[in-house]
Order: C-alpha cells, then structure tokens, then sequence
C-alpha cells in the first residue's frame, strides 16, 4: 500500500467523479451537489488529498482568512481505508500548511475528541453534552499593530 498525499487544489487535478464516490461512501449529502463540491475544495484555504494506488482515499479541507483564523471543515477517509491512520496524516498535513494561522477551529463528532487533543486541540465544548464537539488549537501570538 502505498500512499501519496498532495496539497494541489485546482479544479484540473481534481477528479470530480472520485470526489463524489468518497463522499458518497462516507454518506454525506454533499455528493449529490458535484459541481458546488468541487467549488467548495477549490475555493478551500488549504486541501490536502491522500491516494493510495492512484486512488482518492480521503481528503481534508481548510476555510480561513488566510491570515487569523482557520475552520477545519472536511476530513474525510473511505470507510475501506480508515484504521490506517490516514486521517492522522491528513490532518498533520494539513495543520502544518495552517500554522501561520492564529487559532484553528474544528467542529467533530464527540467520538473524535482524543484524535483532535493529540494535535494541541483544546475541546470547547462538552462532549457528553451532544453528538458534536468544538475545538480550537491556538497558534502565534498577534504581536501589537
């Protein structure tokens, strides 16, 4: 198995057709939106894609203002490829391209709360409390203007 990821995120390098297909396996909504999918990588502050055998396997997404502030919004593995610790190589990725940002967000589901806490996230909110959980990882201090 061997595995590639890439921080490409033009709309010629994507193949829209593996794009939908993972979101399809991991049975979000969004598959059903194709060209708004697509949009919405290319448009990403950051987009890191894993492939194994030159097949998409999973992908990971940032929203931000490029400068303060970033949203992890989409981490994504096929269901036939998770328990390989892709996730965690897409999400080491893709915070290291992040790391000029202030503070990073990510909304997850509460069983993730150990994954984002091994990459200096700090849980917002409770997990017992819900399905979902918010976390935030600080990164450089704003110094004065």
């Amino acid at each position: 198995m061997s595995m590639k990821l890439f921080t490409d995120k033009k709309s010629e390098n994507l193949n829209l057709d593996e794009i939908v297909e993972l979101f399809k396996a991991v049975d979000w909504p969004h598959a059903d939106y194709p060209e708004k999918l697509l949009s919405s990588l290319t448009n990403s502050q950051e987009l890191v894609t894993a492939f194994i055998d030159g097949k998409l396997v999973g992908l990971a997404n940032a929203v931000g203002d490029t400068n303060f502030y970033a949203y992890i919004h989409w981490l994504i593995v096929h269901p036939k490829y998770q328990g390989k610790g892709i996730a965690r190589k897409l999400a080491s990725l893709l915070l290291e391209r992040l790391e000029s940002s202030n503070q990073v967000f990510v909304i997850a589901e509460s069983n993730l709360v150990k994954f984002w806490e091994t990459f200096g996230f700090i849980i917002l909110s409770d997990p017992k409390g819900g399905k979902l959980i918010a976390a935030y990882r600080g990164g450089p201090k704003l110094s004065k203007f």
